[in-house]
């Protein structure tokens, strides 16, 4: 199960997720098939706390589109609700 905890919170259209500290998606990704920067547009870092069980060139590259370490608001001002 892939957990999100909200680093700021809601604030009008704007959400601040990143992975749980405790997340297995952390430093396991594929670094030869993600992007170099995540969805925020900040790099790929690597947890030293968390072994690197990705693979390819960046074997530290998460699974998600935010880097964990890094908080980003993402803009979800044109979502459609699915309540």
């Amino acid at each position: 199960m892939i957990t999100l905890v909200p680093i700021i919170g809601f604030t009008g259209t704007v959400h601040t997720y990143t992975l749980n500290p405790a997340s297995p998606c952390i430093d396991a990704g594929n670094g030869d098939a993600a992007p170099a920067t995540d969805m925020a547009g900040n790099p790929r870092v690597d947890v030293p706390e968390i072994p690197n069980t990705g693979i390819g060139a960046v074997p530290f590259t998460d699974i998600g589109a935010i880097e964990a370490g890094i908080s980003a608001a993402i803009d979800t001002a044109d979502d459609v609700s699915l309540k």
